[in-house]
């Protein structure tokens, strides 16, 4: 083992490893935005979709008690998978699971109004919301960059 630090070099007003380049630095905050802009559209239209009488038609004190349910089975999946977000990032690399994480996300977006009125495909359908995104804000590109 080295006692050697890694070599650093000045980008963007600070010390970054030798081998970032400027293009790792633009795609940091990008997979923040994106995972950010589908968590922030999907989260209240689902609430939209659990109260509008072609969806799921629930009356308004049953979508609270539905949405909170749906929300916590999708934290307890994503806690569970997030044991292994590093180990798959090393095994298959950090840039197929960040394209294929972001591709799933916007899956998952998609595909939300088509659940209804099944609250079983809605809550399978958050649990892929929670995981996807999981994987994106835990990616390894900061540790990596810095």
């Amino acid at each position: 083992m080295s006692d050697e630090e890694p070599k650093k070099k000045k980008m963007i007003l600070m010390e970054v490893n030798e081998a970032t380049t400027i293009w790792n630095l633009i795609a940091i905050p990008m997979i923040f935005g994106a995972c950010t802009m589908a968590v922030s559209f999907y989260n209240p239209n689902v609430v939209y979709l659990l109260r509008n009488k072609e969806y799921f038609n629930l009356a308004d004190n049953e979508v609270s008690r539905i949405n909170s349910q749906v929300v916590l089975y999708s934290l307890i999946v994503s806690t569970a998978v997030s044991v292994f977000c590093g180990q798959i990032y090393d095994i298959l690399g950090r840039r197929g699971v960040i394209i294929a994480n972001i591709a799933l996300l916007g899956l998952i977006v998609i595909t939300v109004p088509f659940c209804a009125p099944s609250l079983t495909a809605l809550t399978f359908n958050r649990i892929g919301m929670g995981v996807f995104s999981h994987f994106l804000y835990g990616n390894p590109l900061i540790p990596d960059a810095v």
